[in-house]
């Protein structure tokens, strides 16, 4: 699937094409690849954030690459697909061209806080990807609203949403940053569900606390019942517990470690 490759390759530099069917269509400049979204109005489609484009002198056909027969001998469907692996071929005569190389020096164009070590960068991308796997999943199984507010909030265009992953047990505690750790919360809950002010009991029903303001109160709803998804993935009941023995009506708690977590 598309979507499971792309996001893997967030964070990472990739080559620009454009397709035949399009004006001046071939090669054309390298760029980062910031984030990946799915369109929520129409599933066949995502949205790929891209960093700065660096664009080469002029785009390169694949007709130059391949010799104008070849190319068009080739079904249309091997170099339209949206993400593909670039033949070492292809980039063997990409980098053979004036003015290439020097845009594809990739390393060069890395931020400080990107050029660390191959180890920590490939962690740090790898944390990335699965943290968004996770939202994602969330998003398909509650919906895009926040299970706490049934508040949503999205771009002018309606393709992003602001809901984020909310922890049960935030990853500050060493909580698991797995799909039964996490519910959809909007920032306001998030904020909320962190500092002790509202909580869960193990059957999905709103508590909370009575040092609450006036707007909170007004927003959450103490007693109301909260949307379930599939049975198999709600959070555990220990990690709802854990929040409300340490963290509801307490806020936050420094130098508290989830007992999960070998101190």
């Amino acid at each position: 699937m598309n979507y499971y490759r792309a996001i893997r390759l967030i964070g990472r530099t990739v080559v620009l094409c454009r397709p035949r069917d399009e004006k001046d269509d071939g090669y054309y400049g390298t760029a980062r690849i910031l984030g990946v979204e799915y369109d929520y109005a129409n599933s066949k489609w995502l949205w790929i954030a891209l960093g700065k484009v660096t664009a080469f002198g002029l785009p390169i056909p694949l007709r130059e690459l391949f010799g104008t027969q070849s190319t068009n001998d080739t079904p249309f469907h091997v170099y339209s697909r949206t993400l593909r692996p670039i033949s070492p071929y292809e980039m063997e005569r990409l980098l053979e061209r004036g003015g290439v190389s020097q845009v594809m020096g990739f390393e060069e164009s890395l931020t400080p806080c990107e050029i660390l070590s191959p180890l920590p960068r490939w962690t740090t991308r790898k944390t990335k990807v699965s943290q968004k796997l996770i939202r994602d999943e969330l998003l398909t199984l509650y919906g895009p609203a926040c299970v706490l507010t049934e508040k949503l909030y999205t771009t002018l265009n309606g393709r992003f949403c602001e809901t984020q992953t909310g922890h049960v047990i935030a990853l500050r505690y060493f909580g698991p940053d797995i799909l039964q750790n996490t519910l959809p919360m909007c920032s306001i809950a998030n904020w909320h569900w962190d500092n002790g002010i509202v909580s869960l009991t193990n059957a999905g029903k709103i508590l909370l606390s009575e040092r609450a303001s006036p707007h909170a109160k007004e927003l959450f709803g103490h007693g109301r019942q909260v949307r379930f998804a599939n049975s198999q993935v709600w959070p555990k009941a220990e990690y709802l517990e854990w929040h409300r023995d340490n963290i509801f009506q307490k806020g936050h708690q420094a130098g508290l470690i989830w007992k999960g977590v070998e101190r």
